[in-house]
């Protein structure tokens, strides 16, 4: 079997100017480099053929560096490899440019980008690795030919990149190696295994081909499930399924918050997560803590419940290799065990990949919906019968529990008969504490000392699990938590006796969106680099970074870094420039994410929102968007405030609103004339314009003749102007554009969201610009106060009038609650709201995917006529045959048809 020291590789590299191109190679073995600029392209053609059994190992070279190297093969110009360079960089594929049609030079290419987590760059990696953050000085939009000295310049920024990609490639040879096992298992030459994906080598190792499946919502609860343990919300969430009218971009991001025994839990199509929030316990007076997890939980679903792909050639063949990899693994064959790990690990998430071999969607939902179901059925049973046991938390493949050591048999005897009633095995261990602030934030310590950490907060180097990255951002303040979390000691002195400068390193990016970074200097602006290494420093000289928006010059600051920033890209700064106090504070901050809230029980069960009334649940609804500490995105260009985007707000609403049991519905009323009429003798005394309005309904779910109204007028607002003061001049546009600004500005009323009324993106531009009249605000409340607790208020708010309804406000039973939310989902046809938003998102992506298709803008015309521009009440059927007929669009474009 060859491995990595049996292969001759190189490093390489490609930078590209307007009329010069360069190339570094670094072999890896004896560290010789060699470099071909533009008028070398024959002398490096027939040095690449020379090296023909080579392996050249890039960092995204698979979508970048290989097609620069076939143009100069395909006999192009340095300007013409110039255009295959804008080509790709504009984010068009490689392969497509009508240079490269008829090349067909290959060579073995090995890409360490394939399998990284996505935003992962080189230049992040240097840093993360503590090497020297460089980039060229010269301009990669500089037009002229290169100098001498520019020569020189790209030459030593190259050697750099190369070097970086040199020190990555020896970080993942363990990587590399298993996919040396994994192709000479399938088959393949080195070169085609190092060359795939993991997910595409697992394919081939499985013998996967690709076929056709239609079934993905065709899912059946498995047959040993106990269903009496499951609350019957739970089996009419995955019930979604089998609804067509729920569209799959609604039906897939849906979410349902439920309440075991004290922990909120929320289940998705992604998987079940519950946790106790801010939750400490220890190990003591005969309380144990136990953590119970399913021994390789998605691949023994796969085995037990024949949940295989059915495009492998037999569901043998997977469960072969999950045997073969426990035998490797107990017989000490760390290489075989460790390759067949890698598709034990990687198939599911390739079952649910539509560009794999192994694609079959329906066996991938099995998996994770089953997965949910049979744990949630254990923690159900385990909290019913078991007393005084506490749930500390439930995760996607495990349990862990807090009892009282006389329980410890029962809680056996329960486990052990899902056991073997389900085919799955538990693996138990014993904790002696854990901290937790959330399910994905937690430090555990076992009974024998070893120790667990989770979250963005405690988990610093490369990435153990998943797709590979790198996080070293100030471990110091990791460290500290940790030491603070598991034993106590004070974060002052974890910080103070660090006096490793890279331990304080932030490194500090600008991604593909942004044209420039600078730095204030003395209130001067300083060019920067695009990606940075970063200290917090004393020096009130030096201020914050700021990113500059490509598409419209637009500024913000780059988040998270301390407000005086001491950039040291070359090394290390001394460790006495350091403000160690910033690091401090942020720790101490992070560790009071995990303290339980003042006068509250981290154990504490969830409220009872059904019992409120109206006012209750959106004061409480206002009050979780405020703490969910949503950030504006927007940016004003000109008198540099940030304000809320619609898609800020939408999201964070969505989910406090279902949790609390509120929904909003919006309208729009058209203008009208209105006669006024006298009092004293009945005749007409006037005639005014009523003007057209957008009107929101906040509606009680548990008591639907509950309801908030509040009014926007529609001509209040004024044309929407782009930045040369002039109207779009679309009115289909125009249109959507008013409807997207009303609503913002809806959401903020209905949210009570502080945003002064000047504060827009609109404003602060040219003197000539118009900017929108202020809106006339009106709000209605409709409310039925009989038994439902605390009155409203006693006062309304000015311009409110309150109506109050006879009748009951008892709250919904769960019958009365599905038929509430059957009738506002309007059953006999009308497309739900869920439904139309996933039509406009639908619009709005191929709109900004392909603002310059012909098809595009005829498909978007055509739903526009026929809709009025989705005024016009459209049904379930009609909704989903647009949605439908506008990614079968999407999916022709893409295949280029």
């Amino acid at each position: 079997m060859d491995s990595l020291s049996d292969l001759d590789l190189l490093v390489y590299d490609f930078e590209v100017f307007a009329h010069d191109w360069l190339v570094v190679f670094k072999h890896v073995g004896d560290k010789r480099r060699e470099w071909f600029w533009n008028e070398d392209a024959e002398a490096l053609r027939e040095w690449m053929r020379e090296m023909s059994d080579s392996f050249f190992v890039s960092f995204n070279g698979s979508h970048y560096d290989q097609y620069i190297m076939k143009a100069i093969f395909a006999g192009c110009s340095p300007e013409q490899v110039k255009e295959v360079n804008d080509w790709i960089i504009s984010g068009e594929q490689g392969w497509q440019h009508p240079y490269l049609e008829r090349c067909y030079f290959r060579f073995n290419d090995v890409d360490l980008m394939k399998d990284t987590q996505q935003g992962t760059s080189l230049k992040s990696v240097e840093g993360h690795l503590g090497l020297s953050v460089e980039e060229s000085e010269v301009d990669f939009t500089h037009e002229g030919r290169l100098t001498a000295a520019e020569r020189a310049d790209v030459l030593h920024y190259c050697m750099h990149d190369v070097d970086a990609t040199e020190a990555l490639l020896e970080l993942r040879r363990g990587y590399l190696e298993t996919k040396l096992t994994l192709g000479e298992r399938a088959g393949l030459s080195p070169g085609r295994a190092l060359y795939l994906t993991n997910a595409k080598l697992t394919a081939a190792v499985l013998g996967a081909t690709r076929a056709e499946h239609d079934d993905e919502r065709a899912y059946t609860v498995p047959a040993n499930l106990l269903r009496e343990w499951i609350p019957d919300e739970v089996f009419g969430f995955f019930a979604n399924m089998a609804d067509p009218s729920v569209p799959d971009e609604v039906l897939w991001k849906l979410k349902l918050a439920i309440d075991v025994g004290g922990c909120p839990v929320t289940l998705a199509f992604g998987g079940i997560h519950g946790a106790l929030p801010r939750y400490r316990e220890e190990r003591r007076g005969g309380r144990l803590i136990i953590n119970i997890d399913v021994s390789s939980y998605y691949p023994s679903l796969m085995i037990c419940n024949g949940y295989t792909s059915r495009n492998m050639r037999s569901p043998s063949v997977f469960e072969g290799i999950y045997t073969e990899r426990l035998a490797a693994k107990k017989a000490g064959d760390k290489a075989t065990a460790n390759g067949l790990k890698l598709v034990v690990n990687t198939t599911y998430g390739a079952t649910l990949n539509k560009y794999n071999d192994l694609y079959d969607p329906l066996m991938a939902r099995s998996v994770c919906v089953s997965g949910q179901l049979y744990l949630l059925e254990l923690a159900e049973h385990l909290v019913h019968d078991i007393e005084g046991l506490t749930l500390i938390q439930l995760n996607t493949d495990g349990i862990m529990v807090s009892l009282d050591e006389s329980s410890y048999g029962k809680f056996a005897e329960i486990y052990h008969e899902w056991e073997r009633r389900t085919g799955f095995g538990l693996e138990e261990d014993q904790v002696q504490m854990v901290w937790e602030k959330d399910v994905n934030n937690y430090a555990i310590r076992m009974v024998d000392g070893h120790e667990k950490v989770k979250g963005g907060y405690l988990v610093r180097g490369p990435s153990t699990v998943g797709a590979f990255s790198i996080n070293n951002n100030a471990t110091a303040v990791a460290d500290a938590l940790k030491a603070y979390l598991l034993d106590g000691t004070p974060i002052d002195r974890s910080i103070d006796s660090c006096d490793d400068p890279a331990a304080f390193q932030l490194i500090a990016k600008a991604g593909g969106k942004y044209s420039r970074v600078y730095q204030l200097v003395d209130g001067e602006e300083v060019p920067m680099q695009k990606c940075n290494r970063v200290f917090a420093t004393r020096d009130e000289r030096l201020g914050r970074l700021y990113k500059v928006k490509k598409a419209d010059g637009s500024v913000a600051k780059i988040e998270s870094l301390p407000e005086h920033c001491l950039v040291s890209n070359g090394g290390m700064p001394d460790i006495a420039d350091i403000d160690k106090d910033f690091y401090k504070r942020l720790a101490l901050k992070r560790a009071a994410d995990f303290e339980p809230e003042e006068g509250t029980m981290a154990t504490a069960k969830a409220p009872d929102y059904t019992s409120m009334n109206v006012y209750q649940k959106l004061a409480i609804a206002r009050h979780m968007f405020v703490e969910a500490g949503v950030k504006k995105s927007g940016i004003n260009d000109y008198v540099g405030f940030d304000y809320f985007e619609l898609d800020d707000i939408v999201p964070t609403q969505t989910r406090i609103f279902a949790e609390v049991g509120l929904v909003e519905r919006t309208t729009k009323v058209m203008r009208r004339t209105v006669s006024g009429i006298s009092l004293e003798n009945g005749a007409i005394n006037g005639v005014h314009e009523e003007p057209a309005k957008i009107v929101t309904e906040v509606i009680n779910v548990d008591a639907p003749e509950e309801k908030i109204s509040f009014e926007l007028d529609w001509p209040s607002i004024n044309p929407i102007l782009n930045k040369d003061g002039k109207d779009t001049g679309n009115p289909l546009q125009r249109l959507g554009s008013e409807e997207t600004y009303l609503r913002r500005y809806m959401k903020m009323l209905v949210l009570d969201l502080a945003e002064g009324d000047e504060t827009d993106a609109s404003i602060g531009g040219p003197r000539d610009a118009k900017t929108p009249a202020k809106s006339a605000v009106k709000s209605t409340t409709e409310v039925a106060t009989a038994d439902k607790g605390d009155p409203a208020p006693k006062k309304p708010a000015a311009k409110k009038t309150v109506k109050a309804k006879r009748g009951s406000a008892k709250p919904a039973e769960g019958a009365d609650r599905a038929k509430t939310a059957a009738k506002l989902a309007d059953p006999d046809g009308k497309a739900t709201r869920l439904q139309v938003a996933a039509l406009k998102k639908s619009i709005k992506t191929l709109k900004e995917e392909y603002p310059d298709n012909g098809q595009v803008a005829k498909a978007v015309a055509e739903i526009g006529v026929e809709t009025e521009n989705l005024k016009k009440e459209i049904t379930k059927a009609e909704c989903e045959k647009y949605i439908n007929e506008l990614g079968e669009l999407k999916a022709s474009i893409e295949k280029g048809e």
